[in-house]
């Protein structure tokens, strides 16, 4: 037991855990207990419990210790490498002169990816492949980070999550892909995902609660949701309200979808409806226009209501955040950029999503 005590301590203080920031420490006692055979779980606050059966007429001890350190963080990295740190807990100025320091960026694996995306961002592609390659060490699957840059477009606009869906209509022939935005979260079982992905049928998450619940044909959507006529304004209003004159007698069809959360089912047609339909909307609200952002979601839409059977997810299940309460039964959530921040239910969905993970 002395020399298993010496190893723990030895381990625990070479592994990072500012105060905030404890989840590697955490991990590393949670392995440590479950190698004992002790359960333990995580709560929302980070906090690791773990419970030791004894005697239960004999009063209950508690155990109670820190998993954080002292330290730095980082608040800012100059143009000429000069790092600005403030202190973390209570570190004398006095014993900092001269003092050999470990910067520490993490090693989880959502910590390497935004990483990566930022010295893509930077333009600094030796420290994103850096980071990739530790990725890849942590990870049985080979992750693949393409550049916008790097998608052939044609005759498709830049931008505007167009490259997202390029590289999504090149790629599936053989494998079905998820198109996913960052602003969502998962709250609990998604069972009409899995049977979709299981079934190989494509996928959306819906506009709104008074989206169509299947597919319509391009009219009958146009008369359904814009009876007054053709509307002005947002990009994705002013083609919802020309349905009818982009393919009248093709049998084309609609639905309004959301493209922060689709599938595309494996073995489906790559761009050539994508550029058939292109074409026509740029007819019907120029070709300056076709570029704007909401153009792409209009199209992810548009192709998933033209795949035969796809799956249009429960709106009660999978929504999108508006600033308003959802129901118990809610299992996926995407919080637009409108209405991201309210309420600070972002922060809470996503700190008890963190929490179910580590428990």
């Amino acid at each position: 037991m002395q020399d298993r005590i010496k190893r723990w301590t030895r381990e625990l203080m070479m592994i990072p855990g500012l105060s905030g920031f404890e989840g590697n420490v955490r991990r590393y006692i949670k392995g440590e207990l479950a190698e004992l055979g002790i359960k333990s779980r995580t709560d929302m606050l980070g906090n690791l419990i773990a419970t030791i059966e004894g005697d239960a007429d004999l009063p209950s001890v508690m155990l109670i210790a820190h998993m954080d350190q002292l330290g730095l963080i980082v608040r800012k990295i100059e143009a000429t490498g000069l790092i600005r740190a403030e202190r973390v807990g209570g570190v004398p100025e006095r014993a900092l002169a001269a003092q050999e320091v470990l910067l520490s960026v993490g090693e989880d694996p959502e910590v390497l990816l935004r990483l990566v995306a930022a010295a893509y961002y930077a333009g600094d592609p030796v420290t994103a492949a850096a980071c990739l390659e530790r990725l890849r060490g942590q990870s049985p699957a080979d992750p693949q980070i393409l550049r916008l840059d790097d998608v052939p477009r044609g005759r498709f606009p830049h931008g505007g999550c167009w490259e997202r869906l390029l590289t999504i209509l090149d790629h599936r022939a053989g494998e079905y892909w998820l198109q996913l935005d960052s602003d969502t979260v998962t709250l609990g079982p998604v069972w009409e995902l899995e049977r979709a992905i299981a079934s190989n049928r494509s996928f959306t998450l819906m506009g709104g609660a008074d989206a169509p619940p299947e597919p319509l044909e391009l009219g009958a959507f146009k008369q359904a949701y814009y009876p007054a006529g053709e509307a002005e304004g947002h990009v994705q209003s002013r083609i919802e309200s020309r349905m009818d004159r982009l393919a009248p007698g093709l049998g084309w069809k609609y639905i309004r979808g959301c493209a922060g959360f689709a599938g595309f089912a494996a073995g489906n047609g790559g761009r050539e409806l994508a550029t058939a339909f292109l074409a026509r909307m740029k007819a019907v609200i120029g070709d300056d226009d076709a570029g704007i952002w909401g153009t792409e979601q209009v199209a992810s839409s548009f192709l998933i209501a033209n795949e035969g059977a796809p799956v249009c997810l429960p709106y009660t299940r999978y929504l999108n955040y508006w600033g308003e309460d959802w129901d118990r039964d809610a299992a996926f959530i995407h919080f637009v950029g409108a209405h991201r921040y309210d309420n600070g239910a972002y922060m809470a969905a996503s700190r008890a999503a963190i929490a179910r993970l580590n428990a």
